[in-house]
């Protein structure tokens, strides 16, 4: 067996064990396009970076959603002046709480956390900011794991 075999083994395993999630899409929508505000220069690369995760999540059945790349793009440009609003006025901590927490239950958080890398390497190059989202969402979710199973064992 070659990898290349491997990989369609494990690629197909991981097909018919996903489940479509029943997540808030808006928080799954709202915590990627943050991906791209983060460093408050959105590129038209970074934004179809984001209709082509979209657009896969839906393909693969990670989300259960029928939204085209037209509706997406709707969906950018109806939410875009509130997210700005958010990383420019100070309201970043309460709503990356909201987002974790309305998060807490998808299924595969690492598709999450390597679509959001995805976005932000879309223009060639992941901005400190970029990453620093990716970072703190990677820790939120895990802190949160650690408070749900941080209790005392008894033998």
């Amino acid at each position: 067996m070659t990898p290349k075999d491997i990989s369609a083994i494990v690629e197909e395993l991981l097909a018919k064990t996903r489940q479509t999630t029943t997540t808030d899409m808006q928080s799954v929508l709202e915590l990627l396009a943050m991906t791209m505000f983060a460093d408050k220069q959105v590129l038209a690369v970074e934004i179809q970076a984001f209709v082509d995760i979209i657009l896969r999540f839906q393909y693969e059945n990670v989300l259960k959603t029928d939204l085209s790349e037209a509706d997406i793009i709707a969906w950018y440009e109806d939410h875009k002046a509130n997210l700005v609003q958010i990383v420019q006025h100070g309201a970043f901590e309460p709503w990356i709480e909201n987002k974790i927490e309305t998060l807490k239950d998808f299924p595969d958080k690492h598709l999450l956390l390597r679509a959001m890398n995805e976005i932000a390497s879309a223009d060639g190059e992941v901005h400190v900011s970029e990453k620093a989202l990716e970072v703190l969402t990677a820790k939120k979710w895990a802190d949160t794991l650690l408070q749900k199973y941080d209790r005392k064992w008894v033998a």
